[in-house]
């Protein structure tokens, strides 16, 4: 059984990963952990220098049901990245 830094770890490379799928041609210049409050992202443009900003619930990622499994289904259906877009360089807080 993984420990739960291992458990968050796990979650946040599914969230990165998806994260680079969805902003392509963005570089992640903020990956920073805050704990136990939350993780950061900040994905940008390093042509215009736009911004696109996500902060992610650290309960949420300890949270042992929130396999990597369902850490890609809640960020795909859960629009996070479309949200994000929306959010226009402010944070997006991110949980379940």
């Amino acid at each position: 059984m993984l420990d739960e830094l291992e458990h968050i770890q796990h979650n946040l490379k599914i969230i990165r990963k998806h994260l680079l799928g969805e902003f392509t041609g963005l570089n992640i210049t903020e990956d920073t952990s805050d704990a136990p409050i939350c993780h950061r992202f900040t994905l940008t443009d390093l042509t215009t220098y736009q911004q696109y900003k996500l902060k992610v619930g650290w309960r949420w990622l300890a949270d042992k049901t929130s396999t990597p499994e369902r850490t890609l289904n809640s960020v795909v259906h859960g629009d996070v990245a479309y949200k994000m877009r929306k959010a226009k360089g402010d944070y997006l807080y991110w949980q379940k």
